[in-house]
């Protein structure tokens, strides 16, 4: 929180009212607040391009690279850090972004399970879309009060970030795994990194160029989690919105969107509302808008304008209440989206909008007490009842389809994510479970047709064994605890 005369005085040049003080952080909800989080995140964008163009200017085919942890591209910290991927994916030239899930096994939230860091991978992806994602993972615990890690935990999380738009990968620390930690045995995360390496240099011709399918689509506000969080902090959300609410809670319906469609098996892109891709939203026939709280006049107009392109929008928990500063509109943004099916220029559209439930975000999953113990594993919470009941349907009633590539929901933790390239489609499948062989059934509507499936499975003692299966042994298969199976569907 810079408080210098520099900053206070391009901040006035920039917005005409002074520079809040940062001794009293978030104390009302005056738009310099607002002001104040833009001029941070596009602070941190300037410098950064600054920076790329210093390198670029001595050395040209320098390939420019984050490589730090201390800048969450989720909402438990971003306010903190000022930074904010999308911006920096959009307004620099940034070869690669990357950072890292807040050390998986003692996130403070207490709410951190192996889904964290495909979410990263999300983010960093669909932030960065001209580049590339990489991500930091962890082979070991860091630290000897801490759990050690599942054997899944190191090649099947690097794996998971592969199908969701990872490629290059970091770990953490090339000390543990040369013994020099009394705590760590190197050779287990030795050879469960090795095991990840080996599998994704000989299936890179078909993972490199393959992204989900992207029938579904999830319209990301990072702007609305900044907006709620700094205006919660202090009880300053309007009046139209639940009172008392939690302040993270335009983080948790995001998240929760994401983890219920990446444990419901259903293939899905994702961009940023900032920042959105064109890619991401020519191939969408329905959108997700977990939580649009603050929008800007023209991200409004991107919602109309995707209506009238004949998308289905599934808007959940916010339709616009401030806008891109914090500051209460006497009519929502989004509001005329329900006019009676027609468009803003006045014909009918062959698009349509859904308000799913008042805030059937946050019923997606059960309410559970935090797991802040590192010695802990954070179990999953058991989806909700209404709200996951209510997506799922809207999904299938718009899609005209079963929208996930399971056939049966597995009672195990059990991934599974389909990615399509140049060369065909690539499948992985994980059973996280660390005690019980899986029987997962998948719909064949849904994967699609092949002849064969050729690929490698990783087991929980790092052996990496080559697979050559019939279609008969994809749609069921039988998976040891902690195994993952990473197979190219062959024509």
């Amino acid at each position: 929180y810079c408080d210098c005369d520099v900053c206070r005085r391009e901040f006035v040049d920039n917005y005409g009212v002074p520079y809040p003080e940062v001794t009293d952080l978030w104390s009302s909800d005056h738009p310099m607040w607002g002001f104040f989080v833009q001029f941070r995140i596009e602070s941190t964008s300037r410098w950064m391009q600054r920076t790329i163009e210093a390198v670029k200017s001595v050395a040209p085919t320098t390939l420019t690279k984050t490589v730090v942890s201390g800048l969450p591209i989720c909402s438990d910290g971003r306010l903190q850090t000022g930074t904010a991927w999308d911006d920096i994916g959009r307004k620099t030239d940034l070869d690669c972004l990357q950072t890292a899930p807040s050390l998986l096994l003692h996130n403070d939230l207490g709410d951190s399970t192996h889904y964290c860091a495909s979410e990263t991978a999300l983010h960093l992806a669909a932030a960065n879309w001209d580049g590339w994602a990489g991500i930091r993972l962890e082979a070991c615990r860091p630290r000897d009060t801490y759990r050690s890690k599942d054997p899944a935990e190191v090649y099947g999380t690097a794996l998971s970030c592969l199908m969701h738009g990872a490629r290059e990968f970091f770990w953490w620390n090339l000390s543990y795994l040369q013994g020099k930690h009394a705590f760590v045995d190197p050779t287990p995360p030795s050879q469960r990194v090795a095991a990840a390496h080996s599998v994704m240099k000989a299936m890179e011709p078909y993972v490199l160029d393959a992204a989900p399918p992207g029938d579904v689509a999830v319209l990301y506000s990072r702007r609305s989690e900044d907006a709620w969080d700094w205006l919660g902090r202090k009880g300053n959300l309007p009046k139209n919105v639940l009172e008392g609410a939690n302040p993270k809670q335009g983080f948790i319906a995001h998240r929760d969107v994401l983890y219920y469609l990446m444990r419901r098996g259903i293939p899905f892109g994702m961009t940023f509302l900032e920042n959105p891709d064109p890619a991401v939203l020519e191939a969408a026939r329905v959108l997700i808008a977990p939580f649009p709280f603050s929008l800007s006049k023209d991200e409004a107009r991107l919602f109309f304008d995707l209506v009238d392109e004949g998308k289905t929008i599934l808007l959940m928990s916010q339709m616009g209440a401030v806008d891109e500063f914090g500051q209460y509109l006497e009519e929502r943004r989004l509001r005329d989206l329900f006019r009676r099916g027609r468009s803003r220029r006045g014909y009918r559209s062959s698009g349509r909008v859904v308000w799913v439930n008042n805030d059937a975000a946050a019923d997606l999953f059960a309410e559970q007490q935090p797991v802040k113990t590192p010695t802990e594993r954070v179990p999953l919470p058991p989806f909700g009842e209404e709200g996951g009941e209510l997506l799922g349907r809207y999904l299938q009633s718009y899609l005209r389809r079963a929208p996930s590539l399971f056939a049966t929901q597995p009672q195990q933790d059990i991934e599974v994510v389909a990615a399509d390239g140049s060369k065909g489609r690539v499948l992985l499948v994980i059973n996280w479970d660390v005690e019980h062989t899986a029987t997962v059934r998948l719909a064949p509507r849904n994967i699609g047709r092949f002849t064969a499936a050729k690929g490698y499975a990783i087991m929980a003692d790092a052996t990496v064994k080559s697979l050559n299966l019939p279609p008969a042994d994809v749609f069921t298969m039988r998976l040891a605890p902690q195994e993952a199976r990473l197979l190219h569907l062959q024509k």
